[in-house]
C-alpha cells in the first residue's frame, strides 16, 4: 500500500499479508460499512484465487471480512447499484470453462456484494458466457441508477461452441 500525503511523492505505508494469491484490487471510497471502519476513510478490496473477496480498512490495513464468490475474481469495483447508503462491491471473473459444449456454458460471472451495515454478502449473481476482463459501474442511461458494463473474453477460443468476445451491459431496473 502506498500513501500520498502531500505533493506528488508516494511513500511506502505498509504491506498487508494475504491468505491467497491476489487477482484484482480496488479502493472503495466512503460511504462504506461505517460500523466496521473509520468514518470518511476508504477501504481496500482484494480478489483472490481462493474465490474470495477480502476487505481491509484503508487507514489501518486491518482485515475486515472475507466474502466467498462464484469463481476467481479478475476485476472488482465499487458502486451503488442497489441505491442504498452503503457502497456496493461489484466483481467479475471466471468459472471453469466447458470445451465443446453447445450452447456454451456460463464460464464467467458478475456478482454484487451489498452490506447490511455490519458485513457484506452476495446479493445478486449473473452468469456470463465468457469471463469479464474488464468491468465498470456507472449510470449509462441517465436514470440515476448505476449499471454494470463488462468486456467478456472468449473462454475457449477456437473450440466447437466457442463464443465471440462481447460487451455486456447489465441494466439496473431499480
Amino acid at each position: 500500500v502506498w500513501r500520498n500525503d502531500v505533493g506528488s511523492e508516494l511513500d511506502p505505508l505498509q504491506t498487508i499479508q494475504l491468505s491467497a494469491e491476489p487477482t484484482a484490487v480496488a479502493i472503495i471510497p466512503p460511504p462504506f460499512n461505517r460500523a466496521s471502519i473509520l468514518p470518511g476513510s476508504s477501504s481496500v478490496v482484494v480478489g483472490t484465487k481462493a474465490r474470495l473477496i477480502a476487505l481491509f480498512n484503508g487507514v489501518t490495513g486491518a482485515f475486515l471480512q472475507n466474502v466467498s464468490v462464484s469463481g476467481v475474481p479478475s476485476t472488482v469495483r465499487g458502486g451503488n447499484t442497489g441505491g442504498t447508503q452503503g457502497r456496493d462491491i461489484v466483481t467479475g471473473g471466471s468459472k471453469s470453462a466447458s470445451v465443446g459444449v453447445r450452447p456454451p456454458l456460463e464460464t464467467g460471472f458478475v456478482e454484487v456484494l451489498q452490506t447490511d451495515g455490519a458485513s457484506y454478502g452476495v446479493s445478486q449473481s449473473v452468469g456470463l458466457t465468457g469471463p469479464p476482463v474488464g468491468l465498470d459501474v456507472g449510470d449509462v442511461d441517465g436514470d440515476g441508477l448505476e449499471e454494470i458494463l463488462t468486456a467478456n473474453a472468449d473462454p475457449v477460443a477456437g473450440a466447437p461452441g466457442a463464443t465471440v468476445p462481447v460487451l455486456s451491459l447489465l441494466r439496473n431496473r431499480g
